[in-house]
């Protein structure tokens, strides 16, 4: 069963690749930087069902991978995202945020500074097996842009699609797992196409402590830029949690991007 259960990671991996070289051969370009994220998640006592969450991020790259490779030469964006989760069924979670998130200008790029809020509401539905979990998660995005330099903002909705598995390995109170996802994206933008972004990520978690956990891992992301063009992020992601008062014993799934 574990064998089987890592499948759609190999055929998600499989099929990024086979797609790459299909859509070099049809006219696409691909342009690499390496890039990285830093998190800190702060997550609340439960409140009954509820529990509140704040994630800070600050995500960082370089500029085409021949020009600068350095994944911290940049600071591409900041991200505050206060969550409020509710858990009154079993291994569903519902999850509601209104972010703001704050680009900044990377010239080497062609990257422009704007701000962004977002109104986010998301499921998750996690299934226990012997070995870790499977779960899937949808996601639905309204994102409200202003550019700097411009008058107007731009809004456009945004769905997202996550299949998720996490395999326990080893009994150490630290309680280790190897987390991985596959995640696909499309919006609805005027004069854009509907394709957005795709995600690949495998990474190592653990508990060191009950309050405390971390996540280290590597982050594939293919996103769509103009018709035929094509950026590809690549490089670490670190998160770390905190939880105040007492642990819930929930593991929730790998930290959101």
């Amino acid at each position: 069963m574990r064998r089987l259960s890592m499948l759609p990671s190999v055929l998600a991996l499989v099929l990024g690749a086979s797609a790459t070289l299909h859509a070099q051969e049809g006219g696409f370009s691909f342009t690499e930087m390496p890039f990285s994220t830093q998190e800190l998640d702060l997550l609340s006592e439960d409140m009954g069902h509820y529990q509140a969450r704040l994630d800070l991020q600050n995500i960082t790259q370089g500029a085409a991978w021949d020009v600068n490779k350095n994944p911290y030469a940049y600071v591409q964006r900041i991200n505050i995202r206060p969550w409020l989760l509710y858990h009154g069924t079993d291994n569903v979670e519902l999850a509601f945020s209104t972010s703001y998130i704050k680009r900044f200008e990377i010239a080497p790029v062609g990257a422009k500074a704007s701000n962004e809020i977002r109104v986010t509401g998301m499921g998750t539905w996690t299934q226990p097996r012997s070995w870790g979990a499977l779960y899937e998660q949808g996601r639905l995005e309204f994102r409200n842009i202003k550019t700097e330099g411009t008058a107007d903002w731009e809004h456009f909705p945004r769905v997202r699609f996550r299949l998720g598995q996490t395999f326990d390995i080893g009994r150490s109170g630290w309680k280790p797992r190897i987390p991985l996802y596959q995640e696909i994206t499309f919006k609805h933008q005027e004069g854009a196409k509907a394709f957005d972004t795709v995600r690949f990520f495998g990474g190592y978690d653990f508990t060191p402590r009950p309050q405390w956990s971390a996540t280290v891992g590597f982050l594939l992301m293919y996103q769509l830029k103009s018709a035929n063009d094509f950026n590809v992020f690549f490089g670490p992601k670190f998160v770390v949690t905190h939880h105040f008062g007492r642990p819930s014993g929930r593991r929730p799934p790998p930290p959101l991007l």
